[in-house]
């Protein structure tokens, strides 16, 4: 049930349904409000004339065939957007791994395992944490952690190693723990994070829906604002990141 919220707030939070729900709910005000003013500033007998043409069931009928035609072509395109980004979470790693990163897949070698440097890097947290953001602020997509730019599964034993507990749950925990802190356990809830063996290794999956209000990384006293754009997560200056919050969820 709470996935199922989840993904209706999601679809709910894309600007083009809310502007969509919005002029029907304007039509109507307007259609009230004009046969009142018709009713004080007007004859009438034309006023009766212009509510029986309203009244008029073929009239009727017409009006809402044009709208409804009009209104469902944006919101099946709508819909159509919103199934396609979804269709990812539903996908196997593999076949995720196999597309290759683009504006819905990232991929990430690690953690906190630097392997140029050969050693705990915490700044890679923040790279994972912008990363999310970025989905978030955006449509949403999947992570995986254990995976190269060139799509080889290299696992997380290294990852493993860096942490109190070893293993699986010490990972998880600590991810969730990146998350809350970098961006706030109220967003949580916009993540599914799972484990899978590829290849014999073990790869960290993470599903993000789109946020339903904007999403900032706090980091070392700084706070920041990311989106997604092409294959990259890129950040936005307060001005930029003003007009897309303005466009993106009407705010």
């Amino acid at each position: 049930m709470r996935k199922l919220r989840d993904n209706i707030i999601s679809f709910l939070a894309h600007k083009a349904v809310r502007q969509l729900l919005f002029r029907i709910v304007v039509v109507n005000i307007v259609f009230v409000v004009s046969i009142f003013l018709l009713s004080i500033f007007f004859d009438f007998e034309e006023v009766h004339q212009s509510i029986s043409l309203l009244q008029d069931f073929e009239f009727q009928t017409a009006f809402i065939l044009v709208v409804g035609l009009i209104e469902g072509v944006i919101l099946a395109s709508i819909v159509a957007q919103w199934l396609y980004q979804q269709n990812f979470a539903a996908l196997p790693i593999k076949k995720l791994i196999a597309e290759g990163e683009n504006e819905l897949i990232e991929f990430k070698s690690s953690l906190r395992w630097d392997y140029k440097e050969k050693r705990t890097n915490k700044d890679l947290e923040y790279v994972i944490a912008k990363t999310i953001a970025g989905f978030m602020n955006s449509k949403g997509g999947t992570l995986l952690i254990g995976v190269d730019d060139d799509k080889n599964p290299i696992g997380l034993e290294k990852d493993f190693n860096t942490l109190k507990k070893k293993n699986r749950d010490g990972f998880l925990l600590h991810l969730g723990q990146v998350i809350n802190n970098c961006l706030g356990k109220e967003y949580s809830r916009f993540v599914s994070i799972s484990m899978a063996r590829v290849s014999g290794r073990d790869v960290c999956r993470i599903d993000i829906l789109p946020a339903s209000s904007p999403v900032y990384l706090y980091y070392n006293g700084h706070q920041e604002f990311f989106i997604r754009e092409s294959a990259s997560t890129q950040p936005l200056e307060i001005r930029e990141a003003h007009d897309y919050i303005k466009m993106h969820w009407g705010k």
